[in-house]
């Protein structure tokens, strides 16, 4: 029994230990399953993730590429950058914090296109320094990419492209030595790759970065140097038309670079046939990608250019056909894209410069439309952005020229009709930006044509100047110590002195130059534009009305009076200004004597050559003496063009424009008279106790001299009046009176400074 039993217990044990053996296996077996599916579940994990990092970095190259090849050619030409640039960032973001592991030569060529995107984007908007920073982060990038390259060909030509990318940033910025470089680092790139191949790749960046140098040149100032260069990089594209979309645009290009180098020399010829030559291949690209816009833009820039050049050789009929397509293809882009600016202002230029061929034509009737469309397309740019002053500075400029033309030409209905829907439309303009300074402006000078117009009634002049010269007020409230506001307000009241004159309303003629004269003298810095010229004027016209309105004394030479001259090359001998000179066989005639400004009364003679004009023509004239001078000065007022000296009885009394030293019939004048200045009397005052005077017979004598043999114009007149000093500012000045019919053209401010008792001085 007790071995029964001894057995059967060990057969329990063996039983429990088989099972606790057969849990343990079990257990095991389970573990190492159970490891063996995490692993596996692991690395399909991990499979899963590479797939998915691998598609993402697939995507990202694939964005990339859409937009370099698709986003960037078509959005950066319409100026809408702002989608391209975002998606741009995100992608470059994308790239930049890659995992190891995903980086591959694609991601890096990705990366760098990116960048180049990126730059052109920030060109595109104006941002050079930023623009210039992406080509020299993509440059870097290329160079790593060259360094393993399996196709070193091909990368070595996109660091080529990549620095002549960078020039063009550069040279927009003034950094004309660091384009150069830039381009040199090209070349050097170039220089790598074999010098005797035919590959049209390399050929055609040999020729982009001759093109790039071109540019600097030609931003340099050196129009030879870069036609030079122009001209090598079409040698090298060869005779045969280029295949390549790259190598049409790089032709086109060149060609129209080296028609604005031409016409700079001034070889119309050439430049026609330069612009010809390039809108081959601008054809020629428009039919490869006929969806493309920008192409169309460079044709019709081209067919304006040849328009252009025909017009200013006054061939019309040749000019029309070439400005009309121009102009149909322009239209065309805007109504593609109404929103683009750049095209918008293309039309307006094609618009202008039909306009101006048909005023050259004298065809008012056909000139008209297209002149009002122009105007018209910068008004509806003005009514979108206010604030844009180049915009407001072209219009007004535009508008103020069609009117003058059309004036000019007899047209004054369409010169009034433009001048009054430019005013109405700043008038009614709902934008405070319209109450601005330069609008004022704007407005004050289309109320000054207004009054310029000849079929205006002299009240209507008046009250179109006076609002005029009110809106200026408004401009010197604003800005009291600006001295060009200053300057305006006071060429206003001048403006509308002349207005008053022209009415005879001598006193208020007298007041509106006495203001002018107060501004221009205390306000208004000295030689600030013509400030002297105009200061000049009102003296003038303020003595001629108070000697009227005294009853002074006559001149003893008045304006426009008879003279004696001689216009002939050889000079007249030595003694020609004295008062025994024999001045019998000189010609005759009134001032004003001169000739190429149309307003002269006696027209001299230059000579048979217009190139080699006479320098130099001599005036003589007698007045009589018949009482005592007095101690009071005399004033002598002179009008020359360019330079003059005046002799009394023989003895040089004042020089103006003539340099120091003896003067000679060569001697050239060393101030070149245009503009207004060419209108005004320059004001000497004498001491007559200084001067050669006599009881009796007096003799005057100038020399007027030419700046350059080649001068376009000459004029001569003089003035000498008797007891003339110079009237105290505001002399007599009531200013009660001039606010009853001046009003709000006399600011708070003006009327502060006219009550002071101490006029601060000028700054």
């Amino acid at each position: 029994m007790p071995r029964l039993l001894q057995r059967q217990r060990l057969y329990r044990r063996l039983l429990v230990c088989a099972v606790l053996l057969l849990s343990l296996l079990a257990a095991l077996y389970f573990h190492s399953e159970k490891q063996n599916r995490s692993l596996v579940e692991q690395a399909a994990t991990q499979q899963r993730a590479a797939n998915l990092g691998n598609r993402a970095r697939e995507q990202a190259e694939d964005l990339a590429a859409f937009m370099l090849d698709d986003l960037r050619d078509q959005l950066v030409p319409l100026g809408r950058t702002e989608l391209l640039g975002d998606a741009a960032n995100r992608t470059l973001e994308y790239f930049e914090n890659l995992p190891p592991e995903l980086i591959t030569p694609s991601t890096l060529e990705a990366r760098a296109s990116i960048l180049g995107t990126l730059a052109n984007v920030h060109h595109a908007r104006g941002d050079l320094d930023q623009a210039a920073s992406f080509w020299e982060r993509s440059i870097t990038l290329r160079k790593e990419i060259l360094a393993d390259s399996q196709d070193p060909l091909s990368d070595t030509l996109k660091i080529a492209g990549a620095f002549n990318e960078l020039s063009i940033p550069l040279l927009e910025a003034g950094k004309i030595a660091a384009a150069r470089e830039a381009c040199k680092s090209a070349l050097a790139q170039l220089d790598t790759l074999p010098a005797d191949t035919a590959d049209p790749d390399i050929l055609t960046a040999r020729a982009a970065t001759r093109f790039a140098l071109g540019d600097c040149e030609r931003t340099a100032g050196n129009i030879e140097g870069a036609l030079i260069y122009y001209e090598s990089s079409i040698e090298i594209l060869g005779e045969e038309p280029p295949t390549s979309i790259t190598a049409l645009q790089l032709l086109m290009t060149c060609h129209n670079n080296s028609g604005f180098c031409h016409m700079s020399f001034g070889n119309d010829q050439a430049a026609e046939e330069s612009y010809a030559l390039a809108l081959e291949p601008a054809r020629s690209l428009i039919q490869l990608e006929p969806e493309n816009r920008h192409w169309q833009k460079e044709i019709a820039t081209l067919l304006n250019n040849l328009g252009t050049i025909h017009d200013e050789r006054e061939d019309f009929e040749r000019a029309l056909p070439f400005l009309t397509e121009a102009l149909a293809l322009r239209e065309s882009l805007v109504a593609w894209d109404p929103a683009n600016t750049r095209w918008q202002l293309d039309l307006s230029n094609s618009l202008r410069n039909i306009a101006s061929l048909h005023l050259s034509e004298e065809q008012t009737e056909l000139a008209f439309p297209p002149a009002r469309r122009s105007l018209r397309i910068y008004q509806n740019l003005l009514a979108r952005e206010p604030g844009n002053l180049e915009w407001l500075d072209h219009m007004q400029r535009e508008t103020r020229r069609f009117t003058q033309r059309f004036t000019d030409l007899g047209d004054e209905k369409s010169a009034r009709t433009l001048n009054e829907e430019a005013r109405l439309f700043a008038e009614n303009l709902d934008q405070p930006s319209v109450a601005s300074a330069s609008w004022n402006q704007f407005l004050s000078r289309l109320y000054n044509d207004l009054s310029a117009m000849s079929d205006e009634a002299p009240d209507s002049q008046i009250e179109a100047r006076l609002r005029s010269t009110i809106l200026r007020a408004e401009n010197v409230s604003e800005s009291p110590e600006d001295p060009e506001t200053i300057y305006q307000l006071a060429a206003g009241f001048l403006d509308l002195g002349e207005d008053h004159l022209r009415a005879g309303n001598d006193a208020q003629a007298l007041t509106c130059y006495q203001l002018a004269r107060f501004l221009l003298e205390t306000r208004t810095p000295e030689r600030f534009y013509r400030r002297e010229l105009l200061i000049d004027l009102c003296l003038r016209r303020i003595h001629h009305l108070t000697r009227e309105l005294r009853q002074h004394e006559k001149p003893l030479i008045k304006s426009g009076t008879e003279w004696k001259y001689y216009d002939l090359r050889n000079p007249p001998s030595a003694d020609w200004n004295s008062e025994s000179f024999d001045d019998s066989t000189w010609e005759s005639g009134p001032a004003q004597l001169g000739y190429g400004d149309g307003d002269e009364a006696t027209l001299l003679d230059f000579g048979p050559d217009p190139l080699r004009k006479n320098l130099t023509v001599w005036f003589r004239h007698d007045f009589t003496l018949d009482r005592p001078i007095g101690l009071l000065p005399l004033r002598l007022s002179l009008l020359c063009d360019d330079g003059a000296v005046v002799y009394l009885n023989g003895i040089e009394i004042l020089r103006q424009g003539i340099p120091d030293g003896p003067v000679t019939p060569t001697t050239v004048s060393n101030l070149t008279v245009s503009g207004l200045a060419e209108e005004i009397h320059h004001i000497f005052i004498l001491d007559p106790s200084t001067l050669p005077l006599k009881q009796g017979r007096n003799l005057i004598a100038v020399e007027v001299h030419q700046n350059e043999a080649a001068s376009s114009d000459i004029s001569f007149d003089l003035e000498l009046l008797p007891a003339a000093p110079l009237p105290a500012l505001l002399e007599n000045f009531k200013l009660t009176e001039a606010q009853t019919f001046l009003a709000e053209a006399i600011p708070p401010i003006l009327e502060k400074w006219i009550k002071d008792e101490t006029v601060p001085a000028a700054p």
